[in-house]
């Protein structure tokens, strides 16, 4: 039987888990980068065990930020059964995902109360008493 240590968040991490959920990721996301921030690199189990998340949910969690850059993969041969594993490493600094995140947000705001002003105009008493620009 072997033995493994297996990391858990401590105070700290949870605090910046939040961050990076109100900055915008989902809980799973933030999860998993403030996991691979503390270990460097790590495979889909021990992601999941470190971080409490099923399998399927580190898959999920894991695909948005690979698919932007932050986090690569690459393969790493296990010596005890012979198969290879994918290794999960961060590729940018937590900082720089952070300010990403927060961009992303902003523009996301923006753009919903730029539709919330146009709907408003649409129903607004006002637009009826401005003149027609046609009648001129």
């Amino acid at each position: 039987m072997r033995t493994e240590t297996i990391q858990y968040f401590d105070d700290s991490e949870e605090e910046l888990v939040c961050r990076l959920v109100r900055a915008g990721a989902k809980p799973s996301t933030a999860k998993a980068l403030v996991f691979l921030t503390g270990n460097g690199e790590a495979t889909a189990a021990e992601i999941e065990r470190g971080t409490g998340m099923r399998q399927p949910d580190v898959s999920t969690a894991l695909r948005l930020p690979i698919k932007r850059g932050w986090i690569h993969n690459g393969k790493k041969s296990v010596s005890a059964t012979g198969r290879s594993v994918k290794m999960y490493i961060l590729a940018q600094p937590l900082p720089d995902i952070m300010d990403a995140l927060g961009k992303e947000k902003r523009q996301k705001a923006a753009k919903n109360q730029l539709a919330f002003v146009r709907k408003l105009r649409e129903f607004s008493p006002m637009s009826a008493l401005q003149p027609d620009a046609r009648a001129s």
